[in-house]
């Protein structure tokens, strides 16, 4: 089974890099419980998939990361924060699991198989079925007769701080990698020494009318220009008598082998980047692109 999982990196974890980043949510799955796949050969390493790599000292809003595990049945929703919904016109068992329809509920707030006798532990027998180890009742099609576990919940308990489970999906095993599917990144960008810099609309318009702006990485030549989609002072809102923020919106180009960096944006508008506060808001998917083609 292939899960997406949208999720924040926050406080002290922007701190931490992309590839121990990694090690943190193969611990984290562990902790939950949850049976992770590893890949085969003589260095097998688990398979997951982070969307793109955020620099360190970045916070993330929504990050994307892809995992595979094994092992596990039924088809999974969506799931936002709160576990699973109730289904439509039943009501609501303990710990937000919708309760059968009709059917009285077994103790733990499970509900109990209609016209069936219930099995050690409480747990309804299938009909027809044999009884699986530990009193679960063995289902023709897997874990077609117990709800759908919430993996939010199951996850998030297991997260270190700052890493904030949003929402998980089930997505088809043979989708393309999903590095290979971002193709830009949103960011906000929160000037913390704005005085310093009074002509920052100047800049702007300036950097927008630039046919190219050459620079330089790694001693590879590029073009920035190109990579920069959109860029504009966001709109923000403060109190009576406080001072407001500046923040920058920024859209960039984050195909492999073109990438925009927002500490390259902020060099060429002369903006130090050690007095910028950078959040990524979103990654933008190919899917999302044909969506609105």
């Amino acid at each position: 089974m292939r899960l997406r999982i949208v999720f924040s990196k926050t406080g002290s974890l922007r701190y931490t890099g992309h590839l121990d980043l990694q090690t943190v949510w193969e611990r984290t799955i562990r902790r939950a419980g949850l049976p992770l796949a590893y890949t085969h050969g003589f260095h097998p390493g688990p398979k997951i998939q982070i969307a793109s790599a955020l620099p360190l000292g970045f916070l993330g809003r929504l990050e994307i990361v892809d995992i595979w595990l094994t092992d596990v049945g039924a088809d999974l929703p969506v799931y936002a924060p709160g576990g699973v919904p109730a289904a439509e016109g039943t009501p609501d068992a303990p710990g937000g699991l919708p309760a059968a329809q009709s059917t009285p509920d077994a103790p733990g707030g499970l509900p109990a198989a209609q016209s069936t006798p219930d099995a050690p532990n409480g747990l309804p027998v299938a009909e027809g079925t044999p009884d699986a180890p530990g009193g679960v009742p063995a289902a023709e099609s897997t874990v077609a007769n117990t709800p759908a576990r919430p993996y939010v919940e199951i996850l998030q308990p297991a997260a270190p701080p700052g890493l904030t489970i949003l929402s998980v999906e089930q997505v088809e095993e043979g989708a393309p990698a999903l590095q290979t599917q971002v193709v830009s990144a949103e960011y906000e960008v929160t000037l913390l020494e704005p005085a310093s810099i009074p002509d920052l609309d100047k800049r702007l318009q300036d950097l927008l009318a630039a046919g190219s702006l050459p620079r330089q990485r790694r001693g590879r030549d590029y073009d920035l220009r190109p990579l920069i989609e959109e860029i504009s002072l966001a709109p923000t809102a403060h109190s009576e008598g406080e001072r407001p923020e500046v923040r920058l919106f920024m859209r960039l180009a984050a195909r492999q082998g073109a990438t925009g960096r927002p500490e390259e944006v902020l060099d060429v508008l002369g903006i130090p980047f050690e007095t910028a506060r950078i959040e990524r808001t979103r990654l933008i998917l190919k899917s999302e692109i044909e969506l609105i083609g």
